[in-house]
């Protein structure tokens, strides 16, 4: 392996650690405002007698601001996923070497005929059922007019947060690199000197 090879393979590899960092981290929030939301609202149903279902609210608004907060970590991996694509996987193949289409993973799961939004649809869609039960319940209410615009408009721009940083990343312009894997490292010959034993 060449010296710009196990460079590349070095940055690549740290980037997926940094990658399945940002994926565990996203799987515990999804986990948090699940249980949050949920239990937040048993406890305000169950109190009804106490408590005014005005503070429906709260699970609502808590769900969207967990929503920027998890679409934080989906944003960074699409972005490490194109940085790889682009940038790191095409310096690992050398077309002598390998062939017959083969494809690292990020050139392999970038293909449109794999893209998927159920996990989308499932984050917004528990938003979405919280930020209407909220309406719901309070539209009647003295505030009822402001309640709604105030949801619809954080549920707006949730869907937003989702769908149109992604859509710039893919939009981001395909470099066209050329790597040669035969130049050696300026220090190389430095590196090499300093190895040999003095008198």
């Amino acid at each position: 392996m060449s010296e710009l090879s196990n460079t590349l393979w070095n940055v690549l590899v740290e980037l997926r650690k940094e990658t399945l960092l940002a994926q565990e981290t996203r799987a515990k929030l999804i986990a948090i405002k699940i249980t949050t939301v949920s239990a937040g609202i048993g406890l305000i149903y169950t109190n009804t007698n106490v408590v005014e279902r005005l503070l429906l609210l709260l699970p609502a608004i808590a769900a969207i601001f967990f929503d920027f907060l998890i679409n934080s970590y989906s944003i960074s991996t699409k972005k490490i996923g194109f940085y790889c694509r682009h940038y790191l996987e095409p310096g690992l193949i050398k077309s002598d070497v390998i062939s017959g289409g083969f494809k690292f993973w990020e050139d392999f799961v970038g293909q449109p005929e794999l893209h998927q939004n159920f996990s989308l649809f499932g984050n917004l869609g528990l938003t979405g059922i919280v930020s209407v039960l909220a309406i719901a319940e309070n539209y009647k209410s003295p505030n009822g007019l402001i309640i709604f615009v105030v949801i619809l408009a954080l549920f707006i721009i949730d869907i937003f947060a989702h769908t149109h940083p992604s859509r710039k990343i893919n939009k981001l312009k395909i470099p066209k690199l050329k790597y040669n894997h035969n130049i050696e490292p300026p220090n190389k010959g430095i590196q090499a000197d300093a190895a040999q034993p003095r008198d």
